[in-house]
């Protein structure tokens, strides 16, 4: 109905379309044919713009995290991918990108509350385009989170400088207790 069709396939190498019609038994003689030409399709670039150096920082933070993802044909999705402890990948969606555009820039904020304290978190954004029959992907350079428990590092400091206080009190009454018995 309407007479108007659209259609798409991957295409691998150049080629020729010809389209043939056919109606009530009758075949077109001579089909039109138009030149195809493959298309290179690289796989998608992703860059990790900021953190761009080690970051100790407590779980109870959310961290900014500055990407650039692109590709030639258009985009599909992009994802901030992590190893805690060199242990099995996990994968957070990053919001914000419009299936099919040729790059996006974000700087979501992540939320580390789910982290274990003391962990060595390595990772990189993932982009993915929509190539078919197969999807290609890319990653970032990797960044690295380490968490750490200030609070309790500031009350084990407070604690050994209590303790440094008090030895120190006790060395200058000992000082004190030996000036006064050499003065006898």
């Amino acid at each position: 109905p309407g007479g108007v069709w659209e259609a798409g396939f991957p295409l691998k190498q150049d080629g020729v379309l010809k389209v043939v019609a056919e109606a009530e038994g009758t075949r077109e003689e001579d089909p039109p044919s138009w030149a195809l030409r493959a298309l290179d399709d690289r796989a998608p670039e992703a860059s990790l713009l900021s953190p761009a150096f080690p970051v100790e920082t407590s779980r109870r933070e959310r961290l900014a995290v500055a990407y650039e993802v692109r590709d030639d044909h258009g985009l599909s999705a992009a994802a901030l991918v992590y190893r805690v402890d060199g242990g099995p990948e996990h994968s957070v969606p990053l919001a914000g990108l419009r299936p099919g555009a040729p790059s996006h820039l974000g700087e979501p904020l992540w939320d580390l509350s789910g982290l274990p304290v003391g962990a060595r978190v390595e990772f990189r954004v993932r982009a993915v385009d929509d190539a078919r029959p197969e999807r290609q992907s890319g990653l970032s350079q990797p960044g690295l989170v380490l968490l750490t428990d200030f609070e309790a590092a500031h009350a084990e400091a407070a604690r050994r400088w209590l303790g440094a206080e008090e030895r120190l009190a006790a060395l200058a009454e000992a000082e004190r207790a030996m000036a006064e018995a050499l003065a006898e």
